[in-house]
């Protein structure tokens, strides 16, 4: 996450969206990291834990990110943080998420990545159980994981959802594209 609020200030983002919030722990590192943060998350529990999380937040909501209650346009900043690997339609999110992205706002995800290295190694060493369930390349899956995508996947998604002046940032690891 310093990755991504390092790039964020330099782009001069001030207030982010922590959209599929989950317990609330990346949304306390924005607001420790400057950041005005909302959260919004389908699960109400999670919502609950987020609140005890990160509570300087500026808020919480439940939200459906497939149809977000959220105005057209508004948006400085939405960031997915180990979200897109969790969704079974990441086109029909990201495109529904895009229509509130203000013009120049960002759109940020930080996912798990089948090309990065670095949880190749992890999970050869053997330090990490984060991989419950098969794949064709014979890693496992985290519970709640539907897939982990190729770096080609993530720029081919992007493709169907970039539109011009809106920017859109993801990090893999420790590489942003």
């Amino acid at each position: 996450l310093r990755m991504v609020t390092w790039l964020l200030r330099r782009l001069g983002v001030r207030r982010i969206l922590d959209m599929g919030c989950g317990d609330g722990w990346q949304a306390n590192k924005l607001v420790q990291s400057g950041f005005e943060v909302v959260g919004a998350d389908i699960a109400p529990e999670r919502l609950r834990r987020a609140r005890i999380h990160a509570p300087q937040a500026t808020g919480f909501f439940a939200a459906d990110m497939r149809h977000p209650p959220l105005a057209q346009n508004a948006l400085q900043c939405i960031y997915l943080g180990q979200v897109l690997e969790h969704l079974p339609e990441p086109l029909g999110v990201l495109t529904s998420l895009r229509n509130a992205l203000a013009p120049g706002g960002y759109l940020v995800l930080d996912t798990p990545c089948r090309d990065n290295p670095v949880d190749d190694l992890i999970h050869l060493s053997g330090l990490s159980k984060r991989y419950p369930g098969s794949l064709e390349w014979g890693f496992q899956l985290d519970p709640g994981h539907v897939r982990f995508f190729r770096l080609e996947e993530i720029r081919d998604l992007l493709q169907g959802v970039v539109v011009e002046g809106l920017g859109w940032l993801v990090v893999l690891g420790r590489e942003p594209l």
